[in-house]
C-alpha cells in the first residue's frame, strides 16, 4: 500500500490545528505544522519573510523524507491562497503517495471573529494579525478556491461533527487519488 498525506489548509482561525493534531494523536500518525517551524525560526531571530521561507522550505523537506520511507503524514500548513497552495505542492515528488486535501473554512463570520479575537490576547510569532477588520480584509483580497477533489471543513459546525465527517479518510481502504489543477498533477 502507498502512503497517504492528509494535508490542512485554509485561513487563519479555521480549525486546521485542532483538527490535524486531534486526528494524529487518534490514528498515531506525526502531524507537522507550518507555524510550528516558524515560530522556532522565528526563536532565533530570522525576520518574519525568512522565517516564513525556511517553514515551508522545511516542511517540504520534512513531507518528501516521509514520501520515501512510506510514512503516512498529516501536515497543518495555512495556504488559503489557492496559487500558493499549487506552488507548494509542485515543489514535492508525490510518487505513489495519495494527497487527501483538507480546506478548512469557517462559515459563520461571528464564530470566526471570535477565534481571531481570542488569538490576538495570546498572539504568537506567526500570528501576524492585529485586528479581525485585518484579517477579513487580507482574505478577501486573496484567489481562495476550492480544489476539486478537496475536502471541504466547515469548521462552524461542532467540532465532534467533523471529526466524525473526516474519520473516514483515515479509516477507508487506501485509494489512490490524483488532484489536477492548472497543468499540475498530484498523486499517483
Amino acid at each position: 500500500m502507498n502512503n497517504r498525506i492528509y494535508m490542512f489548509r485554509g485561513k487563519a482561525a479555521t480549525g486546521k490545528t485542532s483538527l490535524a493534531h486531534y486526528l494524529g494523536k487518534k490514528y498515531q500518525l506525526l502531524t507537522l505544522s507550518k507555524d510550528d517551524l516558524f515560530d522556532v525560526c522565528f526563536q532565533h531571530g530570522f525576520s518574519i519573510k525568512e522565517c516564513n521561507s525556511l517553514a515551508y522550505d522545511l516542511l517540504v523537506k520534512l513531507i518528501q523524507q516521509s514520501i520515501h520511507q512510506s510514512l503516512d503524514l498529516i501536515v497543518d500548513v495555512g495556504l488559503s491562497d489557492t496559487q500558493s497552495l499549487i506552488q507548494f505542492l509542485s515543489r514535492i515528488e508525490m510518487n505513489s503517495s495519495e494527497l487527501v486535501l483538507f480546506h478548512c473554512d469557517c462559515k459563520d463570520e461571528l464564530v470566526w471573529k471570535c477565534r481571531i479575537q481570542d488569538r490576538l490576547r495570546h498572539p504568537l510569532p506567526h500570528q501576524f494579525f492585529t485586528s479581525f477588520e485585518e484579517a477579513k480584509n487580507y482574505y478577501e483580497k486573496s484567489n481562495i478556491e476550492q480544489l476539486d477533489n478537496e475536502i471541504y471543513v466547515d469548521s462552524s459546525r461542532p467540532f465532534d461533527e467533523n471529526i466524525q465527517s473526516i474519520a473516514h479518510y483515515f479509516e477507508k481502504q487506501k485509494t489512490i487519488m490524483t488532484i489536477v489543477y492548472h497543468g499540475y498533477c498530484f498523486g499517483g
